[in-house]
Order: C-alpha cells, then structure tokens, then sequence
C-alpha cells in the first residue's frame, strides 16, 4: 500500500505485524524480521485488534486492486486509439460491447442481420454480385443515399 492506514487501538509493532501476516509472511517470518519470539508473534497474531488490522487493512488492499469496469473500459478505448490494423479496431469495439453488455450473450444486435466477413478482393466482386448493394449498405448501417457525393462533401 502506498499510503500509511491508521487503524484506531493498535500500536505501530502490532501494525506491522498486521501488515506483514497480510503480506503473507509465516509467521516464523514475521518473528525473525522483527527479532521476536515464535510464541511472541503468535500471540501478537491472536490478539482481537490485531485480527480486527488484518481485516482493515486486506479490505484497504482489495479497494486498491480491485478491476473496475471503468479501468476496463479506459483500456480498450486506448488499444482502439493506438490500433493501426482495422482488425485491432474491431477487436476493440468488440471487447467494448461485451463489457458494456450491448448485446445480449450469443446473440446479435438489433441491427446485425447479416454478419460480412471479407478476406480479399475477389471475395468483395462475389459478394457484390450476390448480395444487392443496396442490402449490404443496410447491413453496414448506411442507406443508399450514402453513396451519393454530396453525402461525403464535409463544410469547415
């Protein structure tokens, strides 16, 4: 831990051999670095504010690492933002739907009516004579009119 808990009716030797059992010293160990007794440091272990200090400060530790949805979240975003392959970008966004549970186990969202796995440029001329143009604009999400010149005309 970073920052130093007080912990109300113990004593610094009684801390530290709190944080040290919480460390996962033996302890054998704790008696040695602290140049008690065995039978000295079992006793210290045993007293009531010592147990209530272990319990304080393993709850104080798993504050601290705790993995939050939110320290999740912030990941993915970042490998979306250092991505130079589109897979990566996917990959990503997939990540982030599963964690924000935007669809539903197994299934897929409202809109994802045909799923379009292309590898080469000859896979995209077969599918494009298969399947009308009008339905894989759909299928990505944009109309027909997506298409048009203007739609991509941006004014600054």
């Amino acid at each position: 831990m970073s920052t130093e808990l007080t912990i109300s009716g113990v004593g610094e030797l009684e801390h530290k051999v709190a944080a040290a059992v919480v460390s996962g010293l033996s302890v054998a160990q704790i008696a040695t670095r602290m140049a008690l007794t065995r039978a000295e440091t079992n006793r210290i272990v045993q007293r009531s504010n010592v147990q209530r200090a272990i319990r304080t400060i393993e709850s104080a530790v798993d504050r601290q690492r705790k993995f939050t949805r939110d320290m999740a979240h912030d990941m993915y975003m970042e490998a979306y933002a250092m991505s130079v392959e589109p897979k990566d970008m996917v990959n990503a966004t997939d990540a982030l739907v599963k964690l924000h549970q935007l669809v539903p186990q197994g299934g897929r969202g409202p809109s994802m009516g045909v799923q379009v796995n292309v590898g080469d440029r000859q896979q995209v001329e077969v599918l494009a004579e298969e399947v009308p143009e009008a339905e894989l604009l759909e299928a990505a999400g944009r109309g027909a009119g997506s298409l048009a010149p203007e739609a991509h005309v941006h004014e600054d």
